[in-house]
């Protein structure tokens, strides 16, 4: 199933709620690209930072340090290379926004995660899902 008009979905998830599997899903069925840690990667290429610094930080994230920095401006400023706090984890968070918003820019996707869904606020053509799972689920997750 294609559909015509160019769109994002964002899939934010609970712990143990499937969101991965059924984003991957979604996008397999509508013939689009799904971004998970493939923008880790798509980042680490943007910035020519290791890709491991991201997967770094990403393993380790503090939400309430990362929605602040997605409300203010789809993620401000980058840093530049020659600065000491090129390489900090809101750097290489703008770095990931970047990114999220170049992609809703020029193609249907499915993006994971990533605080997408504040990235893209206000980005027209953008459906923001949240998928979660019953207290029994997470603490037993099945996938």
């Amino acid at each position: 199933m294609m559909l015509e008009k160019q769109f994002v979905i964002t899939i934010a998830r609970g712990y143990g709620s499937g969101g991965r599997h059924i984003g991957k899903a979604l996008a397999e069925e509508l013939g689009v690209h799904c971004y998970d840690r493939k923008l880790l990667r798509l980042a680490s290429d943007e910035s020519g930072i290791n890709e491991g610094l991201f997967g770094l930080a990403d393993e380790n994230p503090s939400l309430k340090m990362l929605l602040p920095i997605a409300r203010r401006e789809r993620g401000g400023e980058i840093i530049p290379p020659d600065r000491e706090d090129f390489v900090s984890n809101e750097n290489l968070f703008r770095y990931q926004a970047k990114v999220i918003t170049e992609l809703a820019k020029s193609e249907s996707c499915v993006v994971i995660g990533r605080c997408a869904d504040y990235v893209l606020r206000g980005v027209p053509n953008v459906l923001r899902v949240y998928i979660h799972a019953p207290l029994e689920d997470e603490l037993h997750p099945i996938c």
